[in-house]
């Protein structure tokens, strides 16, 4: 007697007759999918060659939810109502990151952590970074960016004491001010990048 059963596909149907299970290969892989009383789509696992992937529905059929493992990432997506936004949970090595997407799928904010320290980025709605508060080798910064991504306002604090700097179109600073022990200094400079005037 064989103990083993061998086929390219399998179908699980219900009292009525309606599938509600197959397995099979699809793309030269191993598929497992589920469907509810309605023959909507509501689950589905799959087994790539660059790693599984499973697949969360709600009652539509649409996809809120997928957690995909791979050599390099683990990402857990989730997604709203229209398919679009909600949240992105990656795993890059030992780096783990958080992004929230608006309906739209874009914009939103970053929260991830690297070798540095944590850092958080605001997007606005063309998906443009326009604020950073990060650890850098200086400490805790401040960066916030014109409609173009471009730094104007950057704030830190240092080893001297809390800074701040207005910068340029060219990025380069144009007004400095840092808060040190013997007291507050102010400089102004050219867009060349050439001092105009400082105090004390």
């Amino acid at each position: 007697m064989s103990e083993e059963i061998r086929a390219k596909r399998f179908v699980l149907e219900d009292e009525n007759g309606e599938e509600r299970a197959e397995l099979s290969m699809t793309n030269g892989a191993p598929a497992l999918v589920l469907y509810d009383e309605n023959g909507e789509l509501c689950a589905e696992l799959q087994g790539f060659k660059g790693g599984p992937s499973l697949t969360l529905c709600d009652e539509n059929g649409d996809r809120r939810a997928e957690l995909v493992v791979t050599k390099r990432t683990t990402e857990l997506s989730l997604v709203t109502e229209k398919g679009k936004g909600g949240v992105l949970l990656v795993m890059r090595g030992n780096d783990p990151a958080v992004e929230l997407r608006g309906e739209k799928g874009y914009g939103g904010a970053l929260l991830d952590v690297n070798k540095d320290g944590p850092r958080l980025v605001l997007r606005d709605g063309n998906s443009t970074n326009r604020a950073e508060l990060q650890m850098s080798v200086y400490g805790p910064e401040l960066e916030l960016r014109d409609e173009n991504g471009k730094p104007a306002v950057r704030v830190r604090v240092t080893e001297y004491g809390p800074e701040l700097r207005l910068l340029g179109e060219d990025g380069r600073p144009r007004v400095l001010l840092v808060v040190m022990k013997d007291g507050p200094r102010l400089a102004l400079f050219h867009e060349t990048g050439k001092p105009i005037w400082s105090a004390p």
